[in-house]
């Protein structure tokens, strides 16, 4: 359907089949459906949220500390509540003080480093991909870069090939709809390369 301004305009589009494009997963034995490269990935990225959540819980506990008071009666617990943030007298023989971590804090650092190289690994990303530069990288080469980009380059070919037909009649479909009498031997793909340079 074609819109100008005020008017609609419908032109049948003639393909012999329903219009639509199949992206395939990738093939994998005993599925029939294959399995998407993001299988794993979407379950180390839930993760990696999860446990950066933790940290900001952990981070909130030590700036906000639950206080407790000892030696003091209930009514005077009550009273101590209601001005938790002001007080300025204590009985006699109470101690006041804040609920502190007193093991060792959890390596929360540690676990989401290991998830980001689970999820470079399993996408087949370099870290550098995903901004993680260490210290040593200022000296790279072009021909180093190739080789720590091999997987990303080998994943994105592999993917041109497995989609490269499925994009040509889509291309195909939404040409014919808007009019053009194109055969789809006449639509082709022009995938630049995705060697970093």
């Amino acid at each position: 359907t074609k819109v100008e301004g005020e008017r609609s305009e419908t032109q049948p589009v003639e393909l012999g089949a329903i219009p639509c494009v199949w992206i395939r997963n990738e093939a994998l034995i005993g599925d029939c459906y294959g399995r998407s490269d993001l299988f794993c990935v979407s379950e180390a990225i839930h993760e990696y949220d999860h446990v950066g959540r933790k940290q900001t819980v952990i981070i909130d506990y030590h700036a906000a500390p639950t206080p407790y008071v000892t030696g003091i009666t209930a009514n005077e617990a009550q009273e101590f509540k209601k001005n938790i943030r002001s007080i300025w007298f204590l009985p006699t023989g109470a101690q006041c003080g804040f609920l502190e971590w007193q093991g060792t804090p959890p390596a929360v650092d540690t676990h989401l480093d290991r998830l980001r190289n689970v999820i470079s690994e399993v996408s087949e990303t370099p870290a550098i991909a995903f901004g993680q530069i260490d210290s040593g990288f200022s000296s790279a080469t072009g021909i180093s870069l190739k080789v720590l980009y091999g997987p990303l380059v080998r994943k994105t070919i592999r993917k041109q090939h497995e989609w490269g037909r499925a994009l040509r009649y889509l291309m195909w479909v939404a040409l014919r709809a808007e009019g053009f009498e194109v055969g789809i031997e006449d639509v082709d793909l022009t995938w630049p390369s995705p060697t970093p340079e």
